[in-house]
């Protein structure tokens, strides 16, 4: 048996409002009420993404869907759980454990988005994939030399989102893959803090982090690659990764990452 949505769920109530919530968008789908009940019914059946609670009697949510890494790799894992959980699926999110976190009380609507998008990605998983707080800096961003325009329509090329920050941690610029990836338009983005892309805690610690990459002879994560996690326009955290590096521009510094 193969469905496109695994729930799981030690709440009947919860697992039959998102099973009519699937069933009404045409999406197929199978509950269990437990993460072991859900491993055996794994061991004869398909799923192409596992929806989980995060607290559940025996093993928790992260725990089974830690499993189903190993075990199922190629398939979709989101965590379905309430805001008090959200540090420690962040962690999961942030090791890849966990493709998505979706909080309790959930939106009808935006929950079918975000499933159908998961079920979108799994099927092309070569396809890319926060409020403002600040009021977004004055930044003229018209490209009037041809060289720059030549390498913005290069940028918009390539597949990673790619952003350029001031030694302020405002966006300089972006390519269209951070506007698919995040949610965000260009202009919502550019004169704005990239921290704006970070949930928390790595949003309140970004100035911090930035401030040592400009001391001399630290370089922190410059040059090297690492795993966080970031977050869509509509609230999705979501596990990326990122590489940075310093560049000189008329004898100012910034950073592209």
């Amino acid at each position: 048996m193969h469905v496109e949505v695994l729930l799981v769920d030690d709440e009947k109530d919860i697992l039959k409002a998102l099973s009519r919530i699937l069933r009404r968008a045409g999406i197929t789908s199978a509950s269990k009420d437990s993460a072991e009940a859900a491993l055996t019914w794994l061991g004869s059946n398909q799923a192409s993404l596992i929806v989980s609670d995060f607290r559940m009697p025996g093993l928790s949510g992260t725990e089974f869907l830690a499993k189903v890494e190993v075990q199922w790799p190629e398939t979709g894992r989101i965590i379905l759980s309430g805001h008090a959980d959200f540090d420690t699926v962040l962690k999961a999110v942030h090791t890849g454990v966990v493709h998505k976190f979706l909080a309790k009380p959930w939106n009808n609507q935006e929950f079918i988005e975000h499933i159908k998008t998961s079920l979108a990605s799994q099927s092309n998983p070569s396809a890319p994939s926060a409020v403002q707080e600040d009021a977004p800096e004055d930044l003229s961003c018209d490209i009037q030399d041809p060289s720059e325009i030549k390498l913005q329509v290069a940028l918009d090329t390539v597949v990673d989102g790619i952003v350029s920050i001031n030694s302020r941690g405002i966006m300089l610029s972006t390519n269209a893959s951070m506007e698919r990836i995040f949610g965000y338009k260009s202009v919502e983005m550019i004169g704005n803090n990239v921290s704006m892309l970070m949930p928390e805690p790595y949003r309140s610690q970004h100035d911090h982090y930035l401030s040592q990459y400009k001391k001399p002879g630290l370089k922190g994560i410059l040059g090297n690659q690492r795993r966080l996690v970031g977050l869509r326009k509509d609230g999705e955290v979501f596990p990326i990764e990122l590489s940075v590096n310093s560049m000189e521009l008329d004898v100012k510094r910034s950073f592209l990452g």
